[in-house]
């Protein structure tokens, strides 16, 4: 399982609207191509709307100028920022260490080469492996007569120059100063060495030719050592403490975390400094190296997505420590020389030069895992910073976000926005009527077919109010059951009464069947609404509906609503048109015997009731239609 799917069990985030706008774009430094790659590839996976291109491995030299001139929106450097790169930064990214790999075959103990003997070796002074002063660490190469040949990398690859400064350095704490490894390319000027192309090359040349002695990073070390049958090994490197240590990660990890918040802090971004190698803390691995990130702040990228994306992903690798551990590689997450990096990602602009990136959204995590105003009731959706303002807390049911965006509000009764003037005065105009109806229910009770009109009708303008209640369990039932009901209530009895005038109007005889009281025709009406009501509930339980939060794009507000989980989408959809259509039934029905009785309006009294009936629900659902057409609009 890969790192950050593991960490976010495949949190999938929109960053960008167009994916083809957003690409960033990396490269540089071969030492932590394996590291970088895998981190790219859970980018991608979990990010949608921006592309991660693939870590083009080069030098760190050629990848600082890609990012000056703008080709790369960051890239891997092993070596200080060299000149004639204005505006670029080196920031700490991963730890390693260089090893010094040598194939003397029939020879199983680990040679130590000591601090004196080391430089020697590498600058041509000391040419065969039973030289007295290898021996005196070494005695059992007292029988190796071959000669000492060097494998070397190019003079700008960021193996050669680290090597080269170590040397130098210890050099110089011998009294050797200048050492001629001041000048990276002394090591190109040795006698019948040998010039790797790359570090695989040397790692392949080292295990291929006898007696040969190189320089590479850890994962291509432990290639040439692992290879079946390969003679290869890595040198014990002394300590400052006199002490031979070999690499290991545990090593790299002590020299890291030797580096002390100071240090971190007053070392310089723009000329990359801040080295692990030769830490004085006992165990440390020598020729451990930190590996940087360069940018150019000012101007990471044109695309202010890719800009965000970049700084991302950066943030990312360094928080999950696997990314660099899996290949063995020294995170430097939780030290001081990640935390410099954190917090300096934290100070890069918009392209205005003043607004920061970091700190618009709630959500933005900090460098130790808080949060400056942290979710009341809910949680952050992308627990990386660098997020846009309108992404904030996503809120557990029942507390939204309407003037805060911590989910600190509890969720009232009336869904929050229900404010406009127009909607206050659909809703006071529907309370009027709802009233109005209760009124001419208790009046005209003496009048059972015309209360049944008016309950359907009360029973619809409820179901009409219930749409400016905040989502619960029973409002999501009483909106997709009351207005099923009270259309059932309403046509149902509208269709009964137009029937029962066509009979009256054509057929005389059959219309003094018992069957034709409104008593008879109520019950029919009530086994309708019954029907609608069933079938509505079964539609909500057989599509799982049940409240849901919404979150809208470019918005910083959250709602509770009303839905189906998306496995059941198919199914609401089915049970919904099953319910239209049985609706669609009655309602062409009506309007079949509305046509067959245009004319009865001038001889029964009763027509006359049914036209103003079937009037005033038309002006109701136009009513109704608009009002939740302007509340929804609004949310949104």
């Amino acid at each position: 399982m890969s790192v950050v799917t593991f960490a976010l069990c495949i949190l999938v985030v929109i960053v960008s609207a167009d994916p083809k706008d957003a690409i960033v774009k990396g490269g540089g430094s071969s030492f932590p191509l394996q590291p970088y790659s895998a981190a790219l590839t859970d980018f991608n996976q979990i990010y949608q709307g921006v592309q991660a291109a693939p870590y083009l491995s080069g030098t760190s030299i050629s990848a600082q100028q890609s990012v000056t001139l703008g080709t790369l929106n960051w890239a891997g450097s092993d070596v200080a920022i060299q000149p004639g790169n204005p505006g670029i930064i080196a920031l700490p990214a991963i730890a390693g260490g260089m090893v010094v790999v040598y194939n003397l075959p029939g020879i199983s103990t680990r040679v130590k080469l000591n601090r004196k003997i080391l430089p020697r070796i590498f600058d041509g002074t000391i040419v065969e492996w039973n030289d007295a002063r290898i021996l005196q660490d070494n005695p059992f190469l007292a029988n190796i007569t071959s000669r000492i040949r060097i494998v070397r990398q190019g003079p700008t690859s960021g193996g050669t120059i680290n090597v080269s400064k170590f040397l130098a350095q210890i050099d110089i704490q011998h009294g050797i100063n200048p050492s001629p490894f001041s000048n990276s390319k002394v090591l190109q000027s040795v006698a019948n060495s040998l010039l790797g192309k790359n570090a695989p090359a040397v790692s392949i040349m080292v295990g291929a030719i006898p007696y040969t002695i190189g320089y590479l990073n850890q994962l291509d070390g432990q290639d040439a050592i692992t290879t079946a049958g390969s003679t290869v090994q890595s040198a014990l490197i002394q300590h400052q403490d006199g002490s031979f240590v070999g690499w290991s990660m545990e090593a790299v990890n002590i020299a890291v975390r030797s580096i002390s918040t100071d240090t971190a802090q007053t070392s310089s971004v723009q000329d990359s400094n801040l080295i692990a190698y030769d830490s004085p803390a006992p165990g440390a691995y020598p020729l451990a190296v930190i590996s940087n990130f360069v940018i150019k702040p000012t101007n990471i990228s044109m695309n202010v997505m890719e800009t965000i994306a970049t700084l991302k992903f950066l943030w990312i690798f360094i928080q999950n420590p696997l990314y660099a551990t899996n290949y063995t590689y020294g995170s430097i997450a939780n030290t001081a020389a990640g935390l410099k990096t954190l917090n300096y990602l934290k100070t890069i602009t918009y392209p205005d030069g003043v607004t920061p990136i970091y700190g618009q959204s709630i959500c933005d995590i900090d460098v130790d895992g808080t949060y400056k105003n942290p979710c009341v009731h809910g949680h952050c959706i992308d627990p990386y910073p660098f997020q846009q303002p309108f992404q904030v807390c996503i809120c557990d049911y029942g507390y939204q976000n309407v003037y805060k965006n911590d989910c600190s509000e509890p969720t009232p009764l009336i869904i929050p926005g229900f404010v406009s003037k127009i909607q206050i005065t659909l809703f006071l105009l529907a309370l009027v009527i709802v009233l109005g109806f209760s009124y001419l229910i208790v009046t005209r009770r003496n009048e059972p077919d015309v209360k049944t009109f008016l309950v359907g009708c009360l029973v619809g303008c409820v179901a009409v109010l219930t749409q400016g209640l905040s989502t619960s369990d029973v409002v999501c039932r009483a909106n997709i059951v009351l207005p099923a009901v009270a259309f059932g209530m309403i046509f149902s009895m509208i269709l009964a009464k137009a029937v029962r005038i066509f009979l009256i109007f054509g057929y005389s005889k059959v219309a003094r069947s018992h069957f034709l009281k409104d008593a008879f025709l109520i019950a029919c009406c009530t086994v309708v609404a019954i029907v609608e009501g069933v079938l509505a509930w079964h539609m909500f339980t057989a599509a799982n509906i049940q409240p849901a939060l919404a979150t809208f794009d470019q918005s910083s507000d959250t709602i509770w609503d009303c839905a189906a989980p998306a496995s059941d989408t198919d199914t609401a959809n089915q049970e919904f048109g099953g319910l239209i259509g049985f609706n669609a039934i009655i309602l062409a029905l009506c309007i079949a015997m509305g046509l067959l009785t245009r004319k009865a309006s001038q001889k029964f009294d009763e027509s006359k009731k049914v036209g103003i009936v079937i009037s005033i629900r038309s002006e109701l659902w136009y009513s109704s239609y608009h009002a939740e057409h302007v509340l929804h609009s609004s949310i949104v």
